[in-house]
């Protein structure tokens, strides 16, 4: 985004925090055993991770320290609105999350303008931004989500 030519970024991390606690389910595995596992309520071992609780797991162990890196950047606002509870297909829920970011923007614009840093994000002049030269032409935006 720095290098289309946004001086200040809103970065907002919407993802929700998973169990990885390591499980040992022994040697070997039985489909059978888990079937039984997943469908028993009074079982106290958690379900087997599928395999889109793995990808989403290695995405997540890959982006760290991208996320580390953008939080550190100049000109970059970051925000965590408490939306950890929900799942990514919570569709569902739509409102209630919008109403949570919502609120969440709504206090934390409140504590940067009582603190005087709304009016320098709005002027450009944050620290590290503002004065930069662009690196070529600003890009149009793609027509995709």
């Amino acid at each position: 985004m720095k290098d289309m030519g946004a001086d200040v970024i809103f970065a907002v991390d919407v993802g929700s925090i998973s169990d990885d606690t390591p499980q040992r389910y022994g040697d070997s595995l039985s489909g059978i055993w888990a079937l039984f596992n997943h469908y028993n309520p009074f079982s106290k071992i958690p379900d087997v991770p599928t395999l889109s609780d793995i990808q989403s797991r290695l995405a997540y162990a890959t982006s760290v320290a991208a996320l580390e890196k953008a939080k550190a950047s100049p000109g970059v606002i970051y925000m965590q609105p408490p939306v950890q509870q929900y799942g990514t297909l919570d569709f569902g829920k739509f409102d209630e999350i919008y109403d949570v970011g919502y609120h969440y923007c709504k206090g934390l614009l409140e504590e940067l303008r009582r603190e005087g840093k709304l009016e320098n994000l709005l002027s450009g002049s944050l620290k590290g931004t503002g004065d930069r030269k662009r690196n070529g032409p600003r890009l149009s935006r793609r027509q995709s989500i």
